[in-house]
């Protein structure tokens, strides 16, 4: 994806190796799927209900879902401007901080690069328009088994990127 270079350079005026855009792109991407910003059935009101109903068919009391007291876990939807309930990456929290820290995105063309970084995910159909903003379609995740070994999620480990823990 020698394209992911294109809006980095643009901003940042500096050649970046593809090696270091796919990491930008995984890094915006991976924002977006941990805050549920993914196009997926279970995700939906209509998907959860049925995954209550199937937990009450197949499982005991024990071990189903119990209707009343579990809170359905519904996808987000990022947003590039505007208002409304919605996932937003931009100089205002951590993730986009760290970001333009990382990739030397200069802050007055923070909210360009994004808006170019969401077209080019919208052409290679990782990223879909839905409701007021984007999702990553769920056909997109990439499953994989880990070893077991702990991941240091810099969106996540206080102190940053590159901060012992």
């Amino acid at each position: 994806m020698a394209e992911a270079r294109k809006p980095l350079e643009k901003y940042t005026r500096n050649a970046f190796p593809e090696e270091r855009a796919l990491e930008a792109v995984t890094y915006f991407l991976d924002f977006l799927r941990r805050n549920l910003a993914v196009e997926a059935y279970v995700l939906s009101e209509e998907g959860f209900r049925e995954l209550l109903r199937k937990s009450n068919e197949h499982l005991d009391e024990f071990w189903a879902l119990d209707q009343d007291t579990e809170i359905p876990v519904r996808a987000r939807t990022f947003l590039l401007e505007g208002r409304g309930n919605g996932v937003r990456f931009s100089l205002r929290n951590q993730a986009g901080r760290e970001f333009a820290t990382r990739y030397g995105i200069p802050r007055e063309a923070m909210q360009n690069f994004v808006q170019d970084l969401v077209r080019l995910l919208l052409r290679h159909d990782l990223l879909r328009e839905v409701e007021g903003g984007y999702r990553i379609p769920e056909s997109t995740l990439s499953w994989r088994k880990g070893d077991g070994t702990p991941r240091l999620d810099p969106l996540r480990h206080r102190g940053g990127i590159g901060a012992a823990g």
